[in-house]
């Protein structure tokens, strides 16, 4: 049984607002509720996740990490 996809709304009350093409991108790489919740958490640096075992992203997470992490360069470049 595969998971539904997520909607915009799944993506901004997991992540906070995002724009309607990065929330389409991360959407279409298939991401799960759980490969959300695991980027958020990467990115607030929870212990858990980057604590002494730092574990890196891997797959769809590291996918949405991309796209975030484009977003941000763009804003960084204006």
């Amino acid at each position: 049984m595969t998971a539904a996809p997520l909607t915009h709304h799944q993506i901004t009350e997991i992540l906070g607002e995002i724009d309607d093409d990065k929330a389409v991108a991360i959407i279409e790489t298939g991401a799960t509720q759980k490969d959300l919740e695991e980027v958020r958490a990467w990115l607030a640096g929870e212990d858990d996740v980057m604590g002494a075992m730092a574990k890196p992203l891997h797959g769809v997470a590291a996918e949405i990490f991309e796209i975030l992490a484009a977003a941000w360069d763009e804003e960084d470049e204006r």
